[in-house]
């Protein structure tokens, strides 16, 4: 899987715990801070996942249509998801392992 990293300009995802477990990956890291479609679509495309480190960057549906491989977005967030999911980063790194095939898929839970 090819895994596009973008708005990392602290650099900071590749020391999370969770970077190495997508070892097996390609995984690409842009440090630039941006907000042109065109850079987005330049950095991001042939990729399978993308994970968005900053919440600059609006994802239209312009963008995602010049995108056909993208299977994978994920969003890092100073807040929880959902109050029973982990701090979003862990979410946001669990979803690109999960695509990745490095674990198996959580079942919701029940309703």
């Amino acid at each position: 899987m090819k895994i596009a990293v973008i708005h990392d300009y602290a650099d900071v995802f590749r020391g999370t715990r969770a970077y190495p477990r997508l070892q097996e990956h390609e995984v690409i890291i842009h440090t630039e801070a941006y907000t042109d479609p065109a850079r987005v679509i330049a950095q991001v495309a042939g990729c399978d996942a993308l994970l968005l480190t900053q919440q600059r960057v609006p994802l239209t549906r312009q963008i995602i249509e010049r995108l056909p491989d993208l299977r994978c977005i994920s969003q890092t967030a100073a807040t929880p998801i959902t109050s029973m999911s982990p701090p979003a980063p862990s979410t946001a790194s669990w979803s690109l392992q999960e695509a990745a095939g490095a674990v198996a898929p959580i079942p919701p839970p029940p309703n």
